[in-house]
C-alpha cells in the first residue's frame, strides 16, 4: 500500500485513487500507467511515446514529474520518442535511430553539438547546414569568395564540407562584439509560437535560422526585409565532411 501511495503521489494522482481507471481522462490514464510501473520498483523501464496525444501543457508537466521520479528512484529508463525537446529534457544519453538502425549514441550534448552525419544533424535540430570548403589557411570554412565561417577543422584545405550551426548558436549581433561576425543577412520570415520566435535569414545564398524569445527585444521589431548582422563563435560551428 505504501508503494502504491508513493507512486500515485509522485505522478500527482493520489486524489484519484478511489476512482475506477475507466473513469479517468487520457492524461490521467497516462499518469496512472507510469505510477503502476514505478510501484513495481523495477530496475529498468521501456517507455514508448509516453507523451503522445497530450497537449503541450500536459507534456511539460508530465515530463517534469517523470524527471523527478527518475532522480528519486534511480530507475533506468529507455524512452522512445519523436519529440526532441522531450528527449533532451529527460535523458542523459541519446541514441538516434534512422532507417531502422542506431546511427549515433552519446551524451545529450555530444549528439546535439557533434552529430556524426548531416542526416543526424537535421534529426537533432542542427538545421543550419551550409556547404563550403576548408579555407586555404585552414582557419575556417569558405562559403564563397565573400563569406566564411570561423571553425576548428583538421581536414586539409580545399576539402568539401558542410558547416553546421544550431539555430540557438546563431546570433543577431547588436554590437557587443561577443562573437565572430559572419556578415549581413536579410530577414525572410519571422514565425512565433508564443514562446520562441524563429527567424529565417538569407545569407550567402542560403537560408539560416535562429531563435529568439517571443515578445522581447528584436523579436518584437524584426520584419521580413530587414537587414541584420550575423555572428557565431568558431567553437559552435560543427564541420562535417561531404561525400
Amino acid at each position: 500500500d505504501s508503494r502504491v501511495d508513493r507512486a500515485l503521489a509522485r505522478f500527482g494522482i493520489a486524489a484519484l485513487a478511489p476512482r475506477r481507471a475507466v473513469a479517468l481522462s487520457g492524461g490521467e490514464l497516462r499518469r496512472l500507467a507510469l505510477a503502476r510501473a514505478f510501484a513495481l520498483e523495477p530496475a529498468a523501464l521501456l517507455l514508448d511515446e509516453p507523451f503522445e496525444d497530450l497537449d503541450a501543457a500536459a507534456q511539460e508537466s508530465l515530463s517534469l514529474d517523470l524527471r523527478q521520479a527518475l532522480a528519486e528512484t534511480g530507475v533506468a529508463v529507455v524512452l522512445v520518442t519523436h519529440d526532441l525537446r522531450r528527449a533532451v529534457s529527460i535523458s542523459d544519453r541519446l541514441a538516434v535511430l534512422h532507417g531502422g538502425c542506431v546511427r549515433q549514441v552519446g551524451t545529450t550534448d555530444e549528439v546535439l553539438e557533434h552529430p556524426a552525419t548531416a542526416t543526424i544533424a537535421r534529426l537533432v535540430g542542427m538545421s543550419n547546414l551550409v556547404p563550403g570548403v576548408v579555407a586555404e589557411d585552414g582557419r575556417g570554412i569558405a562559403i564563397d569568395a565573400e563569406h566564411r565561417l570561423a571553425a576548428a577543422c583538421a581536414l586539409p584545405p580545399g576539402t568539401p564540407v558542410l558547416a553546421g550551426l544550431r539555430p540557438e548558436r546563431l546570433k543577431l549581433d547588436v554590437g557587443r562584439g561577443e562573437t565572430e561576425p559572419i556578415g549581413k543577412g536579410i530577414v525572410r520570415r519571422v514565425v512565433s509560437d508564443g514562446l520562441l520566435c524563429t527567424v529565417t535569414i538569407a545569407w550567402a545564398g542560403h537560408e539560416l535560422r535562429t531563435h529568439l524569445v517571443a515578445g522581447r527585444g528584436l523579436a518584437k521589431t524584426l520584419a521580413p526585409g530587414d537587414g541584420v548582422l550575423l555572428s557565431a563563435q568558431a567553437s559552435d560551428v560543427h564541420v562535417l565532411a561531404r561525400d
